[in-house]
């Protein structure tokens, strides 16, 4: 049985407007796909990084590190850093090069 979910991913403020995002995610493997679109291009001291809300974690899962190229695009696969049973929301957030061990930076991007 397929058990996906997808989230798309909208922007929380004026950082990334015209952002797209859309997360596919697969609880039985704990991975997850994620597309992005027309992304700001970050500086190289600043990286992107997922997390997945889980009710069962006081803090958001590291989902990982990500850049985007030239366009703004990156496809990827991620797998949490933690089990996670229900995958409420996803949030983007900028955070220093190589990522945080919690969400320091503003969130960019999150699903509803």
């Amino acid at each position: 049985e397929m058990n996906f979910s997808v989230a798309v991913l909208q922007s929380t403020g004026e950082e990334s407007p015209i952002g797209e995002a859309v997360v596919v995610w697969d609880p039985a493997t704990q991975t997850g796909r994620l597309d992005l679109a027309r992304m700001p291009v970050l500086g190289d001291e600043k990286d992107y990084q997922l997390w997945v809300i889980d009710p069962q974690y006081t803090d958001p899962v590291d989902g990982g590190v990500f850049r985007v190229d030239a366009e703004g695009a990156a496809r990827w696969t991620f797998h949490p850093k933690a089990p996670v049973r229900d995958a409420q929301k996803f949030a983007i957030s900028v955070e220093p090069q190589g990522g945080s061990a919690k969400a320091r930076g503003p969130i960019v991007m999150a699903s509803r």
